[in-house]
């Protein structure tokens, strides 16, 4: 086992008392460092129904992935344990980032405002580009978009925010209750509709409109067959195809951001690698599963889904601390920092830190 990394007091480890940059060496605080790397695969257990099948597959476990009593224990087991649990975590450290950045620049008397913005504004980009290019489940926009808005926030007393936090998080339940019971209404009024459009009555706006309503939230709640098989061709053929194919759904999640504010308000993800691995889930699911690559969208059981989890993340835990031995960020975190302060970041350790 490697030995830890002694702090060193270098012009590449500590930055000038006047000078405002990462938080690197002896700042950085380590189990701040490793919690979004459990988090993140945590959090892919859950992507990879995403990746591998139709995304109804996700919440209903009968449309997809195998009906086999292991496979929906399997579902069962992954919702039970890992839904929405490690989301909470990348929430609390992005507030945490807030705080730890904003208090780092106080101390040396500059200014902060700029740095957080440019921040955000990158990473908004970063996720934007994966969700369009790569997948279209991406978290970044989300969090991006969400850590521009809690910047007024940063000073305010722990037992604001605690207020704060206590009004906000329960708007999230009459949401979910009332968003539930409208579906229903509207699942209910829809199959009305289509009784009387077979029966051959002409429909009015009111209903056409209803009935659009309903199949556009049944693409992702209970699709039919067509759309299932259609979902199945598309992410079966080329590169090209598939961007066109999932861009009006990553605009539509992009334009509802702002229902989910009520869950992520946070801030920055302090990460060293953590944000390169998140998106190599991507590269390499999307290489397994999509067209363009061995496509094996929807021929794999959910049981055998949860091997490539494991395969990725060991992988991963392998490889990571090999890279943080030579390097001092992720190659995705350290371009991440050099747009932030807008000079090219030091990213090899100097041979002094490295280890062997």
């Amino acid at each position: 086992m490697s030995e830890e990394i002694p702090p060193v007091e270098s012009s590449q480890d500590v930055a000038p008392a006047t000078e405002i940059g990462p938080v690197v060496g002896m700042e950085r605080i380590d189990a701040i460092d490793k919690l979004p790397g459990i988090a993140v695969a945590g959090i892919l257990v859950m992507n990879i129904y995403a990746f591998a099948m139709p995304f109804t597959a996700y919440s209903n476990p009968l449309a997809h992935g195998g009906t086999e009593w292991y496979n929906l224990a399997t579902w069962y087991f992954t919702h039970i344990f890992f839904d929405q649990k490690f989301l909470p975590i990348f929430s609390m450290l992005f507030g945490a980032g807030l705080v730890m950045m904003a208090g780092k620049a106080e101390a040396r008397g500059t200014k902060f405002g700029g740095i957080w913005y440019r921040r955000s504004f990158w990473l908004l980009m970063i996720g934007t580009a994966h969700s369009y290019l790569i997948w279209f489940g991406d978290i970044l926009f989300h969090y991006a978009l969400f850590g521009m808005l809690i910047y007024p926030l940063r000073n305010k007393k722990p037992l604001t925010l605690i207020i704060i936090a206590c009004i906000v998080l329960p708007i999230a339940l009459p949401l979910g209750v009332g968003g539930g019971a409208h579906m229903q209404k509207l699942q209910a009024a829809s199959a009305e509709i289509v009784e009387l459009q077979a029966a051959g009555e002409e429909l009015g706006e009111e209903q056409i409109t209803a009935l659009e309503e309903w199949e556009e939230m049944s693409v992702f709640l209970d699709p039919p067959e067509v759309a299932v098989q259609k979902d199945l061709e598309a992410y079966k053929k080329g590169y090209g195809e598939i961007v066109v194919h999932r861009a009006p759904v990553v605009g539509m999640m992009h334009t509802s951001a702002m229902f989910f504010l009520v869950w992520w308000v946070g801030g920055l993800m302090i990460l060293r690698i953590a944000l390169t691995n998140y998106l190599l889930h991507s590269v390499i699911l999307t290489t397994v599963f999509y067209g363009y690559g061995l496509g094996l969208y929807g021929t794999i059981p959910r049981i055998w889904q949860m091997t490539l989890v494991i395969a990725v993340v060991g992988f991963q835990l392998w490889f990571s601390p090999i890279w943080l031995k030579h390097y001092r960020f992720g190659p995705v975190e350290w371009l991440c920092r050099s747009l932030t302060y807008w000079h090219r970041q030091p990213l090899r350790r100097a041979a002094s830190q490295q280890v062997f």
